[in-house]
């Protein structure tokens, strides 16, 4: 593979990281809210952490679309047989392979650690979810980063 690939692939990556930063932290704060509102004012049971993980995906992959459809764009311009534009299909494919392979492993993972922190148990998620809310966003952006770090577009 090429170098060229690689820098492609891992600004997109860095991207994909700077993005889950934010939404993590936004969606955080709206978990929060509607935590405290649903159990310390209404006084019902939490709602589920389970559905943070794919709010947040889906957040996030409205900017990876942004970002795709840029550099698709970019490469209907300007790539024509005649030359060797950086952004050739083999980029497109790597960048859409990472993504897939990275989106479904963060996915799996924030399933696991959101089931795990509504454990009863180690949480105590009824009666403090605020840290729970807090520890499951932590940990997924940690997930995420190391999940983004690892060069899956190789697999091409």
């Amino acid at each position: 593979m090429e170098l060229s690939t690689h820098v492609t692939v891992y600004i997109v990556k860095i991207f994909r990281m700077l993005t889950l930063l934010m939404v993590f932290y936004v969606v955080e704060r709206v978990y929060l809210e509607r935590y405290i509102t649903r159990v310390f004012i209404e006084d019902k049971k939490p709602q589920s952490i389970v559905p943070f993980i794919f709010l947040c995906i889906v957040v996030e992959s409205v900017g990876f679309i942004t970002v795709f459809a840029t550099l698709f764009a970019i490469k209907l311009k300007y790539d024509t047989p005649h030359n060797a534009f950086i952004l050739d299909g083999g980029v497109i494919m790597a960048v859409l392979l990472d993504y897939a392979i990275s989106t479904v492993l963060i996915i799996n993972l924030g399933v696991v650690v959101a089931s795990v922190i509504q454990n009863a148990h180690l949480f105590r998620y009824s009666h403090d979810g605020l840290r729970g809310i807090r520890a499951n966003s932590s940990v997924m952006l940690g997930v995420s980063v190391v999940l983004l770090s690892v060069p899956f577009h190789m697999l091409m």
